[in-house]
């Protein structure tokens, strides 16, 4: 029984796969910062631009909390993901969720988190 259910499993998933290339071929996935053709194991950003996401330095968050958050006693702490940067794929991601109404891409950065 657990043999029929795996092989169940491998046939679907490789079935996925085809239609997505049908789907890919027809109406080509982009990726959001570079509008490359996406390969199937992308998923909203090339590998190129992911690998252009930067994370801040610790020392980074803390000089920034200080210089804007500590003397107003608003928030206790923060923490960033990534650093934003203008022209950076990250910028293209998040005005693509709050601009474009592209929600896909905060389901992404949420996984992303």
């Amino acid at each position: 029984m657990t043999e029929s259910l795996l092989f169940r499993n491998q046939f679907r998933q490789r079935l996925n796969e085809k239609i997505n290339l049908i789907f890919d071929f027809l109406l080509p996935r982009l990726c959001l910062s570079c509008k490359q053709i996406l390969s199937t194991k992308e998923i909203i950003l090339c590998d190129k631009c992911f690998s252009e996401l930067e994370t801040p330095e610790p020392n980074f968050i803390k000089d920034e909390y200080d210089k804007k958050f500590s003397a107003i006693k608003l928030i206790d702490d923060f923490k960033a993901a990534f650093l934003f940067q203008k022209d950076n794929p990250i910028q293209h991601l998040i005005h693509s969720l709050k601009y474009d109404k592209k929600f896909l891409s905060g389901i992404y950065l949420g996984q992303l988190i």
